[in-house]
């Protein structure tokens, strides 16, 4: 997993915030996808709002940045955001747990959150690994089933699609606002498709 603080991300906020609450009131009730009790917005185009072309701007050159990290064949493909979607969690809202298909990268940038806000928790997906574990005097990243990030404005989080994850509910009574975000590979002799790759 790869995880980015953004600066000076006040202004970013601001604006993405209001985008949200812009889509809540054109459709109330959302999509239903993986979050319980909260809001999802449909696909959006990445120049839906000036804020928005922003920050799929920065995640594609991270995306790039993480690919070169990987070895990945940057010749015959590509890799950018080509699904994007805003969440609103209100308190008690939360998502169960899920993992991301067609894509190869998803990620998450935190807009709004507050303390007690819902954790997002990476959840190891082998099923073996719980087999004959030796008597451990305390858990740390390499040995955990599963790894609990707290939000805070400004965090952008970004991990392999097939990893399962899931966000514990809100017990705050502030609405949580995070955009989430898919990544795949994609031939370059395809055509640009999805929110405009």
């Amino acid at each position: 997993m790869w995880a980015f603080a953004l600066e000076d991300h006040a202004h970013l906020d601001r604006g993405i915030a209001q985008l949200a609450t812009s889509l809540r009131a054109e459709d109330p009730a959302g999509l239903r996808r993986s979050n319980r009790r909260g809001w999802h917005s449909d696909l959006l185009a990445r120049d839906r709002s000036p804020d928005l072309a922003t920050l799929v701007e920065l995640i594609d050159d991270l995306a790039l940045r993480i690919a070169q990290d990987l070895a990945w064949d940057l010749d015959s493909q590509r890799f950018a955001v080509d699904g994007l979607w805003i969440n609103a969690l209100g308190e008690g809202g939360y998502h169960e747990r899920h993992r991301h298909e067609n894509a190869v990268l998803s990620g998450v940038y935190y807009v709004r959150v507050s303390q007690d806000a819902g954790a997002l928790v990476l959840e190891d997906p082998r099923p073996a690994a719980g087999m004959i574990q030796p008597r451990r005097a305390g858990v740390n990243p390499l040995s955990a089933a599963s790894i609990r990030l707290e939000p805070e404005p400004g965090l952008l989080l970004i991990w392999p699609a097939w990893l399962p994850h899931r966000v514990d509910p809100n017990n705050s009574t502030e609405t949580r606002i995070s955009v989430s975000f898919n990544i795949p590979a994609v031939p370059r002799e395809s055509p640009a498709h999805g929110i405009g790759v």
